[in-house]
């Protein structure tokens, strides 16, 4: 008798496409060849096939869809919220002159402890590269979610146009960061500039 299979559906791991695109988990390699059938495509570096859906009712259908499968005994549907990202400023340059140290720039809290970034942007000039830099933070309450500060970043690397390459903690006053720990045994600091160093190479 074959065993069982369950797999889980949920956002794609890559926060530039989590907002239509999902991703199935699971031992999926016994039916691949079902979900090729029903529009599926394996994505190599996060290795999770996945499928695209516009639409609650597209992602509806493609959830039945996946159910009906023969061999699949349970089909768990984990499915977070985006994040509502409100980016107050017009441009990388509106940015480097209006943040402030301390401030969140997403929701504006001043905070005694939280991340900074460091973020940049290319300019192309007559001679050679140049670029602009600057620190900015962000506080625990878009930092304590990992999926969800990637998709942060990832936001405001497309609304303003610019590079993120590198995160850190500027206090470390509370102990769950120490302790909160990834199944591949990185930190969760450590997991974030992981993470940040795969969207760089995109």
């Amino acid at each position: 008798m074959a065993s069982e299979i369950k797999v889980k559906i949920s956002r794609f791991p890559d926060p530039d496409y989590m907002e239509t695109f999902y991703a199935i988990e699971g031992n999926t390699f016994p039916i691949k060849e079902y979900l090729k059938h029903i529009g599926c495509q394996w994505a190599p570096g996060p290795k999770v096939w996945y499928f695209k859906a516009e639409n609650e009712q597209k992602l509806g259908e493609m959830i039945e869809k996946i159910k009906s499968i023969p061999t699949i005994s349970n089909v768990e549907v984990d499915i977070k919220p985006i994040p509502q990202v409100q980016i107050a400023y017009s441009s990388f340059e509106d940015l480097i002159q209006k943040a402030e140290f301390g401030k969140c720039i997403i929701c504006g809290k001043n905070m005694q402890y939280g991340y900074t970034l460091n973020v940049f942007k290319k300019t192309n000039t007559y001679l050679d590269d140049t670029y602009q830099a600057a620190i900015i933070t962000i506080c625990d309450d878009h930092a304590k979610n990992g999926e969800e500060l990637l998709y942060v970043i990832a936001k405001l690397k497309k609304i303003l146009n610019m590079g993120v390459n590198r995160i850190e903690r500027f206090n470390y006053a509370d102990d769950w960061l120490k302790n909160k720990v990834k199944e591949d045994n990185l930190s969760y600091l450590q997991w974030l500039q992981s993470k940040l160093s795969q969207l760089r190479r995109r």
